[in-house]
């Protein structure tokens, strides 16, 4: 059982990554995080939990179709002034479809979908930031920067 800790001295980011790590430890994911203190962001703690929580439930779920014992995520924080960067790694056995701009869920519930990502580039685009995403060698990563918020 994992106890609490403390990576960026914010308490929502902070709590979430708590959250997500005993996900992943359940699901047998190695997760590591590097991060600083952070200064005060722009963001929202709805928009905060919209989107470490969508980026993240989507890892734990790509590094849950890896099989074996080599599943891992790894997250890396940091803030320099009036910037803020965010890289979320994960490997993944089933390919991201990418269709028409975005990604398509692979969920089996035609419902269940869609809004998670969308969420994340609707909060991004909000404070003029840049979303990418990287798919290669079965690692997807997603890299979100605020610059001069």
């Amino acid at each position: 059982v994992s106890l609490s800790k403390y990576w960026t001295g914010h308490h929502v980011i902070d709590f979430i990554l708590n959250q997500k790590i005993l996900q992943a430890e359940r699901a047998e994911i190695n997760f590591t995080v590097k991060a600083s203190t952070l200064q005060e962001i722009p963001l929202s703690e709805s928009e905060i939990c919209a989107l470490f929580g969508n980026i993240l439930d989507n890892a734990i779920e790509a590094a849950s179709s890896v099989q074996g014992v080599n599943k891992w995520i790894d997250i890396c924080i940091s803030q320099k002034k009036r910037m803020f960067f965010v890289e979320i790694a994960n490997n993944y056995a089933i390919k991201p479809i990418y269709r028409n701009g975005e990604f398509t869920s692979t969920k089996k519930t035609e419902n269940a979908h869609g809004y998670g990502l969308k969420s994340v580039k609707r909060i991004v685009d909000k404070y003029d930031g840049m979303l990418t995403y990287q798919t290669e060698n079965n690692i997807f990563k997603v890299n979100i920067s605020f610059l001069d918020f």
